[in-house]
């Protein structure tokens, strides 16, 4: 029985009934960004941004096809995106009322995606894409004690050659929403805050190939229905928290999808190959409480101790910064397979941290970047 080969439904063995085939490949490149900035008074300002992000060679391997035969090895292109931003920032009426937009445009050559091979996903080059579109992002203090907050983004990023021309990048909507508000009640030794947000997303496809079944011939169960995707949705969220205005200490209260609102955050994967595509549910309408405490805590010059703890009086803006900043996270750019956006803890706001963009803040294999929220 040794000597029989290892014969697989969706892959073959390599020389000697399973032989370890090794092989190098080195790269190097070249990123850059370039800054201007232009200060239209002390309350505003316009900028403008030109990147260039790239991610490195890849080398793609792909099991023999015959049994006991080589392995298949391929030099993916080094993928480069030309990226360009221009916006403007401004506070008015004292600071109460904060506006921000930009608009941008990513221009990729050797974009590297995947493709699924039998079972197993296989790095390849797509040819060229485009994505361009808007973001802004408005926050209103009322009174000192309320205030609003809204999101907008269109993002079109589409392929632009090749098999998929015309394909949307994965896990990237064209519109994305959001609004909210953060309303503080004080009361005898801290204050209680109270911040419903509601973030809204249209169309997404969870591959790049779209769902379609002429892309999907290699699987070894060709998939011939189009149901991976997930239409326009939105979520309600609900945080209340109270502030102590002196303490180490916070409590909060948070309930996430309050409308239980049915949803699926990926579908496909590894079982779309073998006809069992699987379909992950969003979650669903959920409950709960935090108690924070610090251990630490600081001190005025006299020795006196400050206020402190997790929602302090004093972090009173930082939490109105966080809020708008997350609802900003429009997500103009498409996470990678296993790769899903980000919930900030405190505002209960569906972020985005793409890898895929120039100016990622160093988070992915791009180099180089900004934050992504910007006031």
């Amino acid at each position: 029985a040794s000597g029989l080969p290892l014969f697989g439904l969706t892959a073959q063995p390599t020389a000697n009934n399973g032989n370890f085939v090794y092989q190098d490949h080195e790269d190097d490149g070249l990123t850059w960004r370039v800054t201007a900035r232009y200060a239209l008074s002390d309350d505003a300002s316009l900028y403008a941004n030109y990147a260039r992000g790239r991610r490195p060679d890849v080398l793609s391997v792909s099991a023999p096809s015959v049994p006991l035969g080589a392995p298949n090895f391929e030099v993916i292109e080094a993928e480069t995106v030309d990226s360009y931003e221009v916006g403007a920032k401004a506070a008015l009426m004292d600071g109460r009322l904060r506006l921000d937009g930009a608009v941008f445009h990513y221009a990729y050559e050797n974009f590297q995606t995947t493709e699924q091979v039998g079972t197993a996903f296989v790095t390849v080059n797509a040819g060229e894409a485009r994505a361009y579109g808007f973001e802004g992002q408005a926050f209103y203090g009322i009174t000192p004690d309320f205030d609003l907050f809204a999101t907008y983004g269109y993002n079109h990023s589409r392929f632009e050659s090749g098999a998929r021309d015309g394909n949307r990048f994965r896990l990237s909507p064209d519109h994305m929403a959001s609004i909210g508000a953060l309303w503080r009640l004080p009361m005898a030794g801290g204050a209680v805050e109270i911040q419903p947000t509601y973030t809204w997303q249209s169309k997404v496809f969870f591959d790049d190939d779209n769902d379609r079944p002429e892309l999907q011939t290699g699987n070894f169960v060709p998939d011939l229905i189009v149901d991976e995707f997930q239409d326009s949705y939105g979520l309600l969220n609900l945080r209340v928290r109270y502030a102590p205005d002196m303490g180490n200490w916070g409590v909060e209260a948070f309930g996430e999808n309050l409308l239980d609102e049915e949803y699926i955050k990926d579908a496909g994967n590894t079982g779309d190959a073998l006809g069992m595509p699987t379909f992950i549910a969003g979650r669903p309408a959920a409950y709960g409480g935090v108690f924070k405490l610090e251990l630490w805590g600081s001190t005025d010059e006299t020795g006196s101790p400050q206020a402190s703890g997790p929602f302090r009086r004093g972090r009173h803006d930082r939490l109105r910064h966080h809020a708008l900043c997350n609802a900003g996270r429009t997500g103009r750019l498409p996470a990678r397979r296993g790769q899903r956006r980000s919930r900030h803890p405190l505002s209960g706001v569906l972020g985005a941290r793409h890898p895929r963009r120039s100016g990622g803040g160093g988070r992915g294999p791009y180099i180089g970047g900004r934050p992504r929220c910007r006031l």
